[in-house]
């Protein structure tokens, strides 16, 4: 996944956050809900990409910034660089693993699902459970979860499932890198997504979204339908009545700094964040709320080292941002 997610392993392009409604899960569950098999956008900005992944005639190579295909399409699909790997899915054996940026693979592709690299680890799935490895491939975290997401700020988002005495125990809650829950972090929320800044989105059980900090104190209320990561200052959440399920942008203080008008809502990366207007199209807005990409796209990804993937119709393309089309899939 790229850090757009591509086409997240089957079909849907997935992005940012903690949605309720089947539209919004279909389009902004990755960055948390990794138990439904699609990796999340990178959390991690150690590295700067120069490849990016791109899709010729059903496979996928890599290309550089000015849109060159430097590593010919061979894989089925390759997800973003980060910390110098790229899980990519072998086309002969349907396994993962990981390459550098030469297209080389370093890690071999034994794994069932494999997600991106950060804080030196990277989660991947052997049969039905998740572990976490090092770069060097090593099993560091034994799998035994039901889902693990991308490291960030050292915690995991973890999905536990255990039946205990005839009932059946789910619940989220984040990992440090030994594998162990961290803290009052233990499992005990319905939904849950990456730190950013210190504080992460939780779903408090029955109730709504709001932010914790690392102690497990919430410290914005649980009163939105939906809330995503903050980055660059600022978190996407889904408003409830009087805004209608509108998303808008809070701060860290839960004021609104963009007021809900939009469909869907994605985190900031880069200065832009995507937006969609009247469920339908996608475009970038910048942090005084004005649309610096207009919504033309069918889908669109977080911005990566100047680069965006956006869709339209069936077609992947990279923009810039200026919304200028740098390579496009024929």
């Amino acid at each position: 996944m790229n850090r757009f997610v591509i086409i997240v392993l089957a079909a849907a392009l997935a992005f940012g956050a903690c949605k309720r409604s089947q539209t919004a899960k279909a389009s902004q569950k990755a960055e948390e809900q990794v138990a439904t098999g699609k990796p999340s956008p990178p959390v991690s900005k150690a590295d700067s990409p120069v490849l990016y992944p791109a899709r010729d005639k059903g496979k996928y190579g890599l290309i550089d910034k000015t849109g060159k295909m430097v590593v010919e399409p061979q894989f089925k699909k390759v997800l973003d660089f980060t910390e110098g790997l790229a899980a990519y899915n072998d086309l002969a054996t349907d396994r993962w693993g990981y390459i550098d940026a030469t297209g080389k693979p370093v890690i071999p592709a034994k794994y069932n699902l494999a997600f991106p690299f950060a804080d030196g680890l990277a989660a991947v799935r052997i049969g039905a459970k998740f572990g976490c490895i090092n770069r060097a491939g090593d099993l560091v975290v034994v799998p035994k979860f039901a889902g693990i997401s991308q490291f960030s700020e050292e915690l995991a988002a973890t999905l536990f499932e255990q039946d205990v005495q005839g009932t059946h125990v789910r619940a989220w809650g984040f990992i440090k890198p030994d594998g162990l829950f961290a803290g009052a972090l233990t499992p005990k929320w319905d939904g849950v997504g990456p730190f950013g800044e210190g504080i992460a989105p939780v779903r408090v059980m029955t109730k709504k979204w709001g932010y914790m900090d690392k102690t497990g104190k919430m410290v914005i209320e649980p009163v939105y339908e939906s809330a995503n990561r903050f980055a660059e200052g600022l978190a996407a959440v889904e408003g409830s009545i009087p805004q209608h399920n509108k998303w808008g942008f809070i701060d860290h203080e839960g004021k609104y700094k963009i007021a809900p008008q939009f469909t869907l809502a994605r985190t900031f990366y880069e200065g832009l964040a995507g937006v969609q207007v009247d469920e339908k199209k996608w475009g970038f807005i910048d942090k005084n709320s004005k649309m610096v990409i207009k919504a033309t796209f069918d889908d669109i990804g977080p911005f990566n080292g100047g680069l965006a993937l956006a869709k339209v119709g069936d077609k992947e393309r990279y923009i810039d941002t200026t919304g200028n089309t740098v390579w496009e899939e024929k």
